[in-house]
């Protein structure tokens, strides 16, 4: 088993890797504080592992609420069923609550667990790949609404993490791609070594094997606290996080989270953000082209659906996070394993640079 000890400014907690997470109760004893537990989770992740988490805790005798699957789930209807769910059970300030599940169960369970009674105690078991590497990491809640993606929510860390690399055997195809394509992104904004293991270990990647998978796991949330360290309450340095995600999430909204999932989008997002890097000179082709043949090997998708427009594209960019008074700044890459914000980018000046791309 590996653990990280993540030290913010007000908050400690241990991330922990490794196959008895979800079966072994000695490590989870110092992070419930009493029997008041619920786990929220969702249908599919319900069918695979609730009952084993429920007999590590049955000492506890947690309650359970079960969600629907998907992004649809991230929503302020669906908030409000949680924290209306836990008022009529009577649940009080020494709740933990205990989300079991892909990133959009955490990003929700997160959330709730930060304003129910003004804050309660929140432990996260993430279950795909895309959660383990980067939604449960680092604090960031929120649902989404009409106008976007996360543009609802706090910044509220969990007691701890357990991540069982195991999980992912379950996942589908897609699913599994998905995750990957936030360890591509994390090695392209930070570490060159990193992007250059990833290429060498495509099979074994691939074919999810177990020792490459963990290291993989453990090697990206290391990059992310790193980054997060930095910059907890993305002011500046952490926004470089979104790398492909401006981009992404338009994709996104524009087929009503229906289409892509959140890592195909964001895939073609890096590759969108990536030949923007090269019209300003920072990457050269063969670069591009890399990153081109990586995604493609990890079964990604490279290209921008002919049916959204530049315009189209640009305007659901708008409520982008990191957008400052009307003009965008978008994440780019300054080499392979370095990036940048490139910043006060006007609409027109965007649809430019698109139109030479596209």
């Amino acid at each position: 088993m590996k653990i990280i000890n993540c030290k913010f400014s007000k908050e400690q907690y241990p991330v922990f890797i490794g196959n008895t997470v979800l079966t072994d109760e000695s490590i989870w004893k110092p992070y419930l504080k009493g029997n008041d537990i619920v786990i929220i989770t969702c249908k599919q992740v319900s069918n695979l592992y609730l009952t084993t988490l429920q007999k590590t805790l049955f000492t506890y005798n947690p309650e359970v609420i079960v969600l629907d699957n998907g992004e649809q789930i991230k929503t302020l209807e669906h908030f409000n069923h949680i924290i209306n769910t836990l008022l009529a059970t009577k649940h009080g300030r020494k709740t933990t609550l205990i989300a079991l599940g892909g990133g959009s169960i955490g990003d929700l369970v997160g959330f709730v667990a930060s304003c129910f009674l003004r804050g309660v105690d929140l432990i996260q078991v993430p279950t795909t790949l895309l959660a383990q590497v980067d939604s449960s990491i680092g604090g960031k809640n929120g649902v989404n609404n009409a106008y976007g993606k996360n543009l609802i929510g706090t910044f509220y860390h969990p007691k701890a993490v357990f991540i069982n690399p195991n999980t992912i055997a379950t996942l589908n195809h897609r699913d599994f791609a998905s995750g990957l394509a936030e360890v591509v992104k994390y090695s392209l904004i930070y570490d060159n070594d990193f992007y250059d293991w990833l290429e060498e270990n495509i099979k074994l990647i691939n074919q999810q094997h177990q020792l490459i998978i963990q290291e993989m796991i453990y090697r990206t949330i290391k990059i992310k606290l790193a980054i997060v360290l930095e910059d907890e309450y993305e002011n500046n340095k952490r926004a470089i996080c979104n790398f492909g995600h401006s981009f992404g999430h338009a994709i996104e909204r524009f087929f009503d989270y229906k289409k892509y999932l959140h890592g195909e989008a964001v895939a073609i997002g890096m590759v969108i953000a990536s030949r923007l890097s090269y019209q300003l000179e920072h990457l050269t082709i063969a670069e591009v082209n890399r990153l081109l043949t990586l995604l493609q090997q990890l079964n990604l998708p490279i290209n921008l659906p002919e049916k959204i427009t530049i315009n189209k594209l640009i305007e659901l960019m708008k409520t982008d996070k990191k957008n400052q008074h009307g003009n965008f700044n978008i994440v780019i890459l300054s080499n392979i394993g370095m990036a940048r914000l490139w910043r006060n980018i006007t609409a027109t000046t965007l649809k430019k640079h698109l139109e030479q791309i596209f």
